[in-house]
């Protein structure tokens, strides 16, 4: 048995129009159509007029309390942690104290040119810090979370892994993997994101990784110097003896 075909768009219409309806019906070319239209993109346009400035008042209060956020920037210190207490930590010490006072003892020509930089690595102060209470690495991140913009952390045990990396071993494949020499575990740097982020990002964690690397290369510069067996030493550690991993 054959069915009646389903109606068209014009058929539902007459199927479903109410004629009745009709004089309460507002057609797109009604006056007070367009009059109730416009008032309403008056209203949205006012509304966007008025968010915009909120926004930007924010904005330019917001930044204009970052201005000049060098000269705040300079007041305050990053930390060197030296939990290692040796011949090499205390080299990697002088080397990143002698690199601060060269800095502060510069013209003041290369002082201001320095701070117009959008992040001149040498704008915090250094110092050395006791570690007074400090016995692992996870005790320094506590302390710099708490307490500190950032640090640079000298780990334990960074002499005693670069000097039997440097002795004198078998050339044989398999001696050598065994004393696999990382540079990465001779320096952590520190930094608490947890502070105001524009000052952390624009000025300590430039000033910890140029650091960091500053270090690193002096002290690769101080090893080459010295007399070492080139031939049964880690490469490694004879090229790259110091790096430094970042922890948040």
């Amino acid at each position: 048995m054959n069915q009646p075909p389903a109606p068209s768009g014009w058929q539902l219409y007459a199927i479903t129009h109410q004629p009745r309806y009709d004089g309460s019906r507002i057609a797109l070319t009604d006056p007070t159509f367009t009059n109730t239209l416009k008032q309403r993109i008056l209203y949205y346009i006012r509304i966007f007029v008025i968010y915009s400035m909120l926004l930007w008042f924010v904005l330019c209060v917001f930044y204009g309390c970052m201005y000049d956020m060098t000269s705040h920037a300079s007041s305050q210190y990053l930390k060197i942690i030296d939990m290692d207490h040796t011949a090499t930590s205390d080299r990697l010490v002088r080397i990143m104290l002698e690199k601060k006072s060269n800095d502060r003892s510069s013209s003041r020509t290369t002082m201001m040119a320095q701070r117009d930089q959008l992040a001149s690595p040498w704008v915090p102060r250094w110092k050395t810090y006791g570690h007074r209470g400090l016995h692992t690495l996870q005790d320094c991140i506590d302390h710099v979370r708490r307490h500190e913009w950032g640090a640079i952390v000298i780990n334990r045990g960074l002499e005693a892994r670069l000097q039997q990396a440097l002795q004198p071993k078998d050339t044989s494949r398999s001696s050598r993997q065994s004393v696999a020499y990382n540079a990465q575990d001779a320096l952590t740097v520190l930094v608490s994101t947890g502070r105001n982020p524009i000052p952390i990002g624009r000025y300590f964690q430039p000033s910890l990784d140029a650091m960091a690397q500053y270090a690193a290369r002096q002290y690769a510069q101080h090893q080459l110097a010295t007399p070492i067996d080139a031939n049964t030493a880690d490469p490694q550690a004879l090229l790259t003896p110091v790096w430094y991993t970042t922890t948040e």
